[in-house]
């Protein structure tokens, strides 16, 4: 398994290096940085979360799987950085957030707007508050419970982390 001996470099694309002046690291800024990362020994990039994103956990909090944040570049941008990395011999693997998405992602969006879209069951649902909304929260102290009342679908739904990050429910085949 090559990732045993493997020296692995997590990196925040937002956080690395700001190639444009916006204030915002992006992938040029890592593709200007290869050589650095190289020559500390990296033979593995590990890439957090890029995808679009309203950022309340940095980046943990997806509204799209497809793409990429437009802040940090483009699929070419992306594309370009993976070339270069992997004419160094250096692999990327990235954060996939597959337990839950943002609250802005059409499909919960979706789900909330009608208990007949075909995205309802991508998420978990009841009608009455959960006897144990109260127990196993991530973030103690942050989250008053993991079950929260949506008004326009009328309903509570799950999140183990916060409530603006819906839990998919991986118990449906078409989630998973």
């Amino acid at each position: 398994m090559w990732y045993k001996n493997a020296l692995i470099y997590s990196l925040d694309v937002e956080t690395f290096f700001d190639a444009n002046g916006d204030g915002v690291g992006d992938f040029t800024g890592v593709l200007k940085h290869v050589d650095y990362l190289e020559t500390l020994g990296a033979t593995c990039i590990w890439l957090q979360p890029f995808q679009p994103t309203p950022n309340r956990d940095d980046g943990y909090d997806i509204v799209d799987y497809y793409a990429i944040d437009p802040r940090l570049g483009s699929f070419g941008d992306f594309a370009e950085l993976m070339q270069s990395l992997d004419e160094r011999g250096i692999r990327l693997i990235f954060d996939l957030v597959v337990n839950h998405t943002s609250d802005q992602h059409p499909w919960f969006r979706s789900a909330c707007a009608d208990a007949r879209s075909p995205y309802r069951d991508y998420y978990v649902w009841s009608e009455n508050r959960p006897a144990t909304a109260d127990q196993g929260m991530v973030f103690p102290g942050q989250q008053a419970s993991t079950w929260t009342w949506n008004d326009e679908a009328q309903a509570y739904y799950f999140h183990r982390f916060y409530s603006h990050q819906p839990d998919l429910n991986i118990a449906n085949p078409r989630v998973r």
